[in-house]
């Protein structure tokens, strides 16, 4: 089961897809990326979530971890 912040990260990913955690701390307003990274890696071994290996970020275009919600 998904904590509150874990769903609210998990449904940003679902429309923002994909995209790096300092994405998803800025547009959730987070003031350090860790807020979104750890949430992240939890969804991810859930089997959530897919973190890639660092890719270009379609929204900051900086080289990062990007985040897929999993097809199930």
């Amino acid at each position: 089961m998904m904590t509150s912040t874990e769903q609210l990260i998990y449904d940003y990913i679902l429309k923002y897809q994909p995209i790096c955690d300092k994405c998803i701390s800025n547009g959730l307003n987070y003031k350090h990326n860790q807020n979104a990274n750890m949430p992240c890696r939890k969804l991810r071994d859930m089997g959530k979530i897919i973190r890639t290996d660092k890719q270009i970020c379609p929204l900051c275009n900086a080289r990062k971890y990007l985040n897929y919600i999993r097809n199930v």
